[in-house]
């Protein structure tokens, strides 16, 4: 048995078993699965059991484009060999050439595609088997009609088959037919995305996989194979055709609606389709529906079809479908999420995808209000309310729902659930943050084990708007009995709890010891994952990480989790120091417009983020700084979530590093006293780097015993050597702290142990550094990270010196600078002065390095 059909048997031991039993009966057998649900190999493995036994197999094989010629099917299989001399190509030939065979030995018939024979194939066929009665077993496709011959005639007789259905598999045996084809296992990660695009269909499951590896999305790394992008590639728009291909365009349509809305109720969906569409979508296993909390929800199957709609590039079916949608549920002038004016600069792509994640937010929101005013519940009023914050809709509207009676209608983890978003709402929309912890700790009796959800929102709340609370302990414990959505709410809260307190050994040790993960995207498994793996130094793999889940939320044109993603790939790049790949993550996200009213903690630290590299590659920030003052919320407990660092940024830019650094060094403190020592710990580690000092330092390492981590551990080593002017140590520091994936500050570490050398005069010792560091460029993925503050006294650029700057690195001289820009060659020579002296650059090539290192990034 070759590896290949081995792994593709996995899980169909026992239908394997059923269909040799009934054969041994002379049965015949039907053996029904959709496509991608492994027939043929099933058929593969069932032969060989057969012929193991002592059976004589006959193979026979329908081909859709010959169904049009009589015993086509017949002459191009094994069967033709029967049948010789003349009149070997007519039916009577054919079925006596059959019939003598099987009555000569133990005969049995595997036809594959039995839905593509031609007529006369399978009339030569039946009646054979009718006269000799020798077994036959059948695949067929799920979903087409019931029917006794290929065509659909009407026979006088039935011929009775038994029925052996293949259904999809689990996740455990995706995983080992995985690992058959792939020669090394899958993290967990990637396989639960693997098994939840294929729906469970081994066919499909390994046509993502042979795509992904051949595109360079699935790689491997230490014996592991991981996905480092999204899974979805055009190149299996083609096998999503062929499962779309004999649908009716009313089918096609509801299918195209639905990936449009996600997940919605059956009585939705039966607002938007017809019945008998449904009950087709359904029969073809292109539909499931599954109860939910006393709902009954209508789905997509395989979910890798709703990313093929989601992909459509055909503009003109998308608009039909979406003004459609709207004329059926009678929605006209429903709110639309707000859309920013700005265009990702020279991205059609862009432009366009921002258009589709705006229309499915419309489409989600429409559908939210229809569900809410059809049935009024706390589950329905959660959803819409949902949707109205992300539409930044009036205030007025949302507190109509929210103090609407018949909202607080439905089970207990519904409406524990909207207590919560209530309570975000009070501390967030209404900036009182008391108010909404008092309803969430005066009410959770009242839901009884669902009341855990308002003590695990109760720490959210105070992570995000305060300070830790001091019984955070008892508020987070997590006991079996829980419900399981409880206990993956209050284990997630625990785990940023623990990567707030920069306590990373016990955060690992949870996150390895759960399985369950948030269904809120900034408490995802994912978000919990990347943030730990910054914790441990292992920033390569958070950015990796950070970059295919950002992949996959774009996919799902989700912009809730698109902000929360960006946030962690930017954090990660600001890190790695690639700051023009960070910048082009921020012009794209925020053209996704304002975010939801609650909460928004992500956008202010993107938007921070955003500021703070505009700075370091000497480029405007304005549109940032606009959007920041506007900004209504306090500083968050994560890195990067700090309004002020931008100030700092800028003061260190202009050479003012003591005003930098102690700013700083103050919102370390404010960051430390609320329980965010993470965050606090990479601050006092900027202010130290802005202006290093013993007494700086001296409190970074106070702070630094109250943590661990690699984190911890390497900032410090690097800060020592920094503030005593330690050259080995430089070199080594940085070369640990690039290690842990810290690119940026080994490279300052670098340029310090460089220039300490040059002062010294050991010339060859500071080339060797150079080099060194010139190597950590060179293996960065888009460009160099900006130049570090020491090698740049002052970077705030007029806009003529950046562009002298520009022009001087392409090589012009003085005068050719002065005819480009239609200005005297004494303006030019000024401002090449300028430039060079706020940047630090000794001459003109030493400019040009600069200006290729940050401007080009």
């Amino acid at each position: 048995m070759s590896a290949r059909s081995e792994s593709r048997i996995v899980g169909r031991a026992r239908c394997l078993a059923m269909a040799a039993s009934y054969v041994q009966t002379g049965a015949v057998v039907d053996v029904v699965g959709c496509r991608g649900s492994g027939r043929t190999a099933f058929l593969g493995e069932l032969r060989a059991k057969l012929v193991a036994d002592g059976w004589t197999v006959l193979d026979l094989f329908g081909v859709a484009s010959l169904r049009g010629y009589p015993l086509a099917a017949l002459q191009v299989s094994p069967v033709q060999d029967l049948v010789s001399g003349r009149g070997a190509g007519s039916i009577p030939a054919v079925v006596t050439a059959m019939v003598g065979y099987a009555r000569t030995r133990r005969v049995v018939l595997l036809v594959d595609d039995w839905d593509d024979l031609d007529e006369a194939t399978w009339g030569a066929v039946t009646a054979a088997q009718r006269i000799a009665g020798f077994p036959m077993v059948l695949t067929h496709l799920r979903g087409r009609t019931s029917r006794q011959t290929p065509t659909g005639l009407d026979p006088a007789g039935n011929l009775a088959a038994y029925v052996i259905p293949l259904g999809p598999l689990r996740i455990d045996e995706i995983e080992q037919i995985l690992e058959h084809r792939l020669g090394a296992p899958t993290d967990g990660a990637t396989l639960n995305r693997i098994f939840a695009k294929s729906g469970g269909l081994v066919g499909l499951a390994l046509s993502v996989v042979d795509v992904a590896v051949r595109e360079g999305a699935l790689t491997l790394a230490n014996g592991v194979w991981s996905a480092t992008r999204s899974l979805w590639s055009p190149a299996l728009s083609h096998l999503v055709e062929a499962m779309l291909e004999t649908l009716l365009p009313a089918e096609r349509d509801a299918l195209a609606t639905m990936a449009l809305l996600g997940v919605i109720d059956v009585a939705t969906a039966r607002t938007l389709v017809d019945w008998e569409v449904l009950e087709s979508l359904e029969a073809q296993a292109l539909l499931s529906f599954h109860p939910s909390r006393g709902r009954r929800l209508a789905s997509i199957e395989p979910p890798l079809l709703v990313e093929y709609f989601r992909h459509d590039p055909f503009v003109a079916r998308r608009i039909r479908i979406t003004e459609a949608l709207e004329s059926r549920l009678g929605t006209g002038g429903a709110l639309l999420p707000h859309v920013s004016d700005a265009v990702p600069t020279g991205s059609e792509a862009d432009a366009s995808f921002v258009r589709l994640v705006h229309e499915q937010a419309r489409a989600q929101l429409l559908i939210s209000r229809v569900e809410w005013t059809r049935d009024p519940s706390a589950a329905t009023a959660l959803r819409y309310l949902t949707g109205l914050s992300g539409a930044r809709a009036p205030v007025a509207q949302i507190e109509a729902v929210l103090s609407d009676p018949r909202s607080d209608d439905g089970g207990a983890e519904d409406r524990a659930r909207l207590l919560v978003w209530r309570a975000w709402w009070t501390a967030y929309a209404k900036a009182d943050l008391e108010e909404g912890l008092r309803m969430l700790r005066e009410t959770r009796l009242s839901f009884g084990s669902y009341g855990r959800l308002l003590d695990a929102a109760v720490v959210q709340l105070c992570l995000n708007r305060g300070t830790v609370p001091a019984d955070h302990v008892p508020l987070v414990a997590v006991e079996d009995d829980l419900p399981e959505s409880v206990r993956a709410e209050l284990e997630a809260t625990r785990i940023l709890v623990l990567v707030s307190l920069g306590r990373f050994v016990e955060a690992r040790d949870r996150l390895d010891a759960s399985t369950a993960s948030s269904p809120t995207p900034w408490l995802s498994r994912d978000v919990l994952t990347v943030l730990v793996l910054i914790g441990e130094g292992r920033n390569d793999e958070a950015i990796d990480r950070a970059g295919l889940v950002l992949s996959e939320a774009r996919n799902a044109l989700d912009a809730e989790a698109i902000r929360c993603y960006s946030y962690l790939s930017a954090l990660c790049l600001m890190v790695r120091g690639e700051h023009g790949q960070l910048r082009t993550l921020v012009e794209t996200w925020t053209t996704l417009g304002d975010p939801p009213h609650v909460p928004s903690h992500d956008y202010l630290a993107t938007l921070c983020l955003g500021a703070v590299t505009a700075v370091r590659l000497w480029r405007v920030v304005e549109e940032e700084n606009r959007a920041l003052d506007q900004v209504e919320v306090v500083d968050g407990p994560l890195s990067g979530m700090v309004t002020s660092w931008r100030h700092a940024e800028r003061l260190a830019a202009s050479g003012d590093r003591e005003a930098a650094a102690h700013i700083v060094a103050d919102w370390a403190r404010a960051l430390w006293d609320r329980g965010a020592r993470l965050a606090a710990m990479l601050a006092y580690a900027t202010a130290v780097e802005i202006a290093p000092d013993e007494e700086r330092l001296a409190e970074a390492e106070s702070r630094a015993r109250d943590l661990d981590g690699v984190i911890v551990e390497v900032h410090l080593e690097l800060l020592r050597a920094l503030v005593r002017r330690d050259v080995p140590a430089l070199t080594a520091g940085a070369a640990r702290v690039a290690a842990a994936g810290f690119h940026a500050r080994a490279l300052r570490a670098y340029q310090e142990a460089t220039r300490l050398l040059r002062e010294e005069g050991r010339v060859e010792a500071a080339d060797a550094v150079e080099r060194e560091r010139a190597a950590l460029v060179q293996r960065l993925t888009l460009g160099a990270p900006a130049a570090a503050r020491e090698e740049t006294e002052a970077v705030t650029l007029t806009a003529r010196e950046h562009e002298v700057a520009q022009l001087v690195a392409a090589g012009l001289s003085n005068q050719q600078i002065a005819a480009e820009l239609v200005i005297s060659v004494r303006t030019v020579e000024n401002h090449v002065h300028r430039t060079m002296r706020k940047t630090g650059a000794a001459n003109r090539r030493m400019l040009g390095r600069l200006v290729t290192e940050r401007i080009d990034a």
